[in-house]
């Protein structure tokens, strides 16, 4: 990689490619007007008048672009608490604009043709080149000198341009009339015959302290086929190897079925909302079935099966492949319901009705007791639950219903109880006497 003082040996290198060539090697066989070369802004080359105009090359900077090759080698440059990992490079494009001014009729055109045609046939500057601009003979003036950079950064002599990993390589830029138009509207003066360069590309990387990883001891690979799982169902079944039952609920200890695809993997796991990991009792692709944990709160739950890669010496387990999360629901289930604290006002009465559930509802979760007469099925109140104020499996609430038998139901964040029916299809649990 080379240093800050790429930009202006690029610069140097072209300027002194063009005095070599161009000038000194065909310009005087033909006895042309001497020609100076020379780097600098359009607007610098004065003329006093029409007998004193200048016969000159000018190679002018006039633009520098990120290289979108290089731009992201290396990085991220720093870690997560800030420091240094590597010493990515800052890749450049370089932009240059090659005006030629003549003193009589042609020269322009003379000074630009052998310009040209010496740019065309040299595409890829040299390293030795670069190491002979940069280090001039003894006794001969260096290209760059100057007491505002600080020893040996002085002279070009200090670039590392010619050991850089890439080579410097010029391109023709085809420029159209708006854009020269454009460019010569911000020099400020008078148009001139001018081509576009590209040299690219100059790489300059810090020389800063970063860490260096160890060498790698040994090499573990694992190549599997991208097999990502899906779940398209859960459901409760009777056991591992059996269908899905509709008349079975899902609760704690019961079986579930996971029906999908790819769902069979080694070292596979089931995870309900980012929870321990569970390991199935049974599997194949498009099946597998695990026993419901403890400790779930009734609602609508996520369910994904984890498939991680085990390798590593020793072999460990490493993040895999996921399934998307698919939500289910679980219900909770009504244990027990009485009505305590009856006011007998008439009729209606008010009561307060407990239900006691079979899996704990939190804080946080929305809670509602449904009653509906067996008489005539109809709903007669709706009343919610009494905020719990620690996580509990009972819930209260105050009812002002006539005196009756009610079905009881329960709804926690949209999940709601299922009920018990007989052969003639009334419902026989779970019920509440209000007397």
């Amino acid at each position: 990689m080379s240093n800050a003082l790429a930009i202006a040996t690029v610069t140097a290198v072209l300027k002194n490619l063009l005095d070599n060539l161009v000038v000194d090697d065909s310009l005087v066989a033909t006895g042309t007007t001497p020609v100076k070369v020379s780097v600098g802004p359009p607007d610098f080359v004065k003329s006093t008048g029409d007998t004193d105009r200048p016969t000159q090359l000018n190679l002018y900077l006039y633009h520098v672009a990120p290289n979108q090759g290089w731009r992201n080698v290396g990085l991220p440059s720093r870690g997560d608490k800030g420091g240094r990992l590597t010493n990515p490079p800052l890749a450049l494009d370089l932009y240059y604009l090659l005006t030629v001014y003549g003193a009589k009729d042609f020269e322009q055109e003379i000074l630009l043709g052998y310009a040209m045609q010496v740019l065309h046939e040299n595409p890829v500057i040299p390293r030795d080149w670069i190491r002979k601009t940069t280090t001039p003979p003894p006794g001969d003036t260096p290209p760059v000198t100057g007491q505002e950079l600080p020893p040996p950064l002085n002279t070009l002599s200090a670039s590392t341009l010619a050991d850089q990993i890439e080579q410097i390589r010029l391109t023709l830029q085809p420029m159209g009339t708006e854009e020269m138009s454009k460019l010569w509207t911000a020099f400020q003066t008078n148009h001139r015959p001018s081509v576009a360069y590209l040299a690219t590309v100059v790489l300059i990387e810090p020389d800063r302290a970063a860490p260096s990883a160890p060498p790698v001891r040994q090499r573990n690979l694992l190549v599997v086929p991208f097999r990502k799982p899906l779940v398209t169902a859960v459901n409760a079944a009777p056991g591992p190897g059996q269908p899905a039952d509709p008349n079975l609920t899902l609760a704690p200890g019961v079986t579930v079925l996971v029906e999908g695809q790819a769902l069979k993997a080694d070292g596979g796991f089931v995870q309900i909302d980012g929870g321990p990991p569970v390991t199935p009792s049974q599997a194949s692709d498009s099946r597998l079935w695990f026993a419901l944990p403890a400790g779930l709160s009734p609602g609508i739950r996520s369910l994904q099966v984890a498939q991680p890669f085990v390798i590593g010496t020793p072999p460990a387990p490493h993040p895999g492949l996921s399934s998307p999360a698919f939500p289910f629901v679980l219900p909770p289930v009504v244990v027990g319901a009485s009505a305590v604290d009856v006011t007998l006002l008439g009729s209606p009465h008010t009561a307060q009705v407990s239900v006691t559930l079979n899996l704990s509802v939190g804080t946080s979760q929305k809670v509602r007791v449904l009653l509906t007469r067996t008489v005539d099925d109809s709903p007669v109140a709706y009343p919610s639950a009494d905020p719990l104020a620690a996580p509990a499996t009972t819930a209260t609430a105050t009812a002002v219903v006539p005196n009756g038998s009610y079905v009881v139901r329960v709804q926690v964040d949209g999940a709601e109880s299922p009920v018990t029916r007989d052969a003639s299809g009334q419902i026989t649990n779970p019920l509440v006497a209000i007397p």
